[in-house]
Formats: C-alpha cells, sequence, structure tokens
C-alpha cells in the first residue's frame, strides 16, 4: 500500500519507510487502517501531515476513530460555532484558538480518559471546521462577529 504527500507529492511505502516486519505483497487492509488510525503518517521527505493512501477509504476511517471519543455536548456546541457563529465554553474557545495552557486549565479535571477526548476534540476541529474559524484568537473573533452566510443555519 503505498502513500502520497500532498504538500511535496513524495509516495512512500509506510512498510518500508517505518521498518515494520512481513511480505509487503501480503494484503492486510485491516492492518494498515489501525496502523493508520494509530500513527500521524508524517511523510518520510518533507516532515507534511497530509498524506493520502491509494485506496482512498483510509482517511475516513482515520477520522471516524479519532473523533469518536467527542463529548455529544462538545460536539453539539462546535456544531453550533461552525454553523451558527455561536460562541462555545470557555474550554472550546480555548481548544479553537489553539491556546493549550488554557484549554488543559479549563479542561474537566474528572475526566476518565483526557488524552483521547483532547485528542479527538483536535481531530474534530481539524477535519471538520473550517479553517477560516480556529487557530488563533483573532479568527474566533472574527468568526464569531461574521454572520452565517445565506442558507446556513442561524
Amino acid at each position: 500500500m503505498a502513500f502520497t504527500c500532498t504538500d511535496c507529492g513524495w509516495e512512500w511505502e509506510p512498510r518500508t519507510e517505518r521498518g515494520l516486519m512481513g511480505d509487503p505483497d501480503e494484503p492486510a487492509l485491516s492492518m494498515w487502517v489501525d496502523f493508520i488510525v494509530e500513527e500521524d503518517l508524517d511523510c518520510p521527505e518533507c516532515g507534511g501531515h497530509s498524506t493520502e493512501c491509494e485506496c482512498g477509504d483510509c482517511e475516513d476511517e482515520r477520522r471516524k476513530k479519532e473523533m469518536a471519543n467527542v463529548r455529544p455536548d462538545f460536539e453539539e456546541s462546535l456544531r453550533r460555532y461552525v454553523e451558527d457563529h455561536r460562541p462555545p465554553g470557555g474550554f472550546l474557545r480555548a481548544c479553537l484558538e489553539n491556546d493549550f495552557l488554557e484549554a488543559v486549565a479549563r479542561y474537566d479535571r474528572y475526566s476518565p480518559e483526557p488524552y483521547a477526548e483532547l485528542r479527538a476534540i483536535a481531530a474534530w476541529i481539524y477535519f471538520e471546521a473550517p479553517s477560516e474559524c480556529h487557530g488563533s484568537p483573532e479568527k474566533v473573533k472574527a468568526w464569531l462577529s461574521a454572520k452565517p452566510a445565506e442558507g446556513e443555519a442561524a
């Protein structure tokens, strides 16, 4: 199974690049999907984070698995923020603003799986939210002050 970096165009086989063992001709899609979901697929040439699998299904599997731990109340709040430009709570706003220290300070300290939940929220923001609405306090403030486009939920 080959991968292509969408940043630089480099193509590689993770089995050989990562030093995994086994017959490279052996079909093992289920193993690869687990590998792809568990590992960050950084390009070995440029270090880019945007990779494509030749099968095209792996990114969907990775997305589903990474976002599986988003609590329903968090997901609802994030959707209202993205679709309706409504402000989220302090924790989610810190996540959207890319303020790690503030997010950790505001996080639910009683959560049994804090790492999995934080990773799931980061994946949701990365995969589901437009880049214009997250990444800095300025982007979040601009998004909140903008009105939804015609035809969007209000």
